[in-house]
Formats: C-alpha cells, structure tokens, sequence
C-alpha cells in the first residue's frame, strides 16, 4: 500500500491546484526529496552493477573475460542497431504493434507480413495480454 508522504498530500490539497495557478513551487517542493532519493537509489544499482561485474570477473579466466567482454560489446551494439531499426521503420511507415493485432484480428497476411518486416515486436500483448498469434488463432 502507498502512503503519501507530507508534501505530496499538501501539494495534491491546495488550492487553487498547481496546474489551474501555474504555481508549481509546491509540487516542485514535494518532489526535490524524491529526486533525490531517486538519485541515491541510481547510484546504488550503478555501484552494485560494477561489484557484481568484478565479482564475475574474479571467477572468469583471464580468457573467458575477454570473451564476456567481446560478447556483451557485441550484444549491446546488437540491441542499438535493434532499436534504431525498429524506430526508423516505425516512424517511417506509422506502424506499431497494434496494427499487428489488428492485422492478425482481421486474417490479413500481407501487410502483417509488411509489419513484422520492419521488426514490430509480434509477441508484445494487448490489454487483454494477447499476442497477435493468440489473436489470429482465435479467428
């Protein structure tokens, strides 16, 4: 259960509200805290990260952490090329996932074909947590 805290509640309560009076010093008020903490906990993760990292490179051979290192090089300029290829192909021809569901609601192989083409994630699920697969099974 989520509790507000203190200057969350005074900024949700007063009156008139922020976005009415353009006066955001209170929510910008209740929510320096949290950035901060939001920040702390960024570093935290980063520190663990690194510690876990050296951790496993202590166990690996001096081979086998150049191998780790080359494979997640390889696979952090994979998922890159991934993503600016998905984006570029989306921008470019308006298609999301949801067209794929419909596409597949609807039987129609061609453009369903077109979309995933342009690596529009077929597995990616709907409202209801359906696929498109689900969807065009239920035809």
């Amino acid at each position: 259960m989520l509790l507000p805290d203190h200057h969350m509640t005074k900024a949700a309560a007063s009156f008139p509200p922020p976005s009415e009076s353009n006066d955001f010093s209170i929510v910008q008020e209740a929510i320096e805290p949290k950035l901060a903490s939001l920040s702390d906990l960024l570093l935290e993760a980063e520190e663990l990260r690194g510690n876990t990292l050296q951790e496993l490179l202590n166990i690996f051979t001096p081979i086998q952490s150049g191998q780790y290192a080359l494979a997640a090089y390889e696979m952090a300029m994979a998922i890159q090329k991934l993503g600016i290829q998905r984006e570029d192909a989306i921008s470019g021809n308006g298609l999301t996932s949801a067209n794929v569901r419909e596409f597949a609601s609807q039987g129609d192989v061609n453009n369903l074909r077109k979309a995933l083409e342009v690596i529009i994630d077929p597995s990616e699920p709907d409202y209801d947590g359906r696929t498109p697969l689900v969807i065009s099974g239920l035809l």
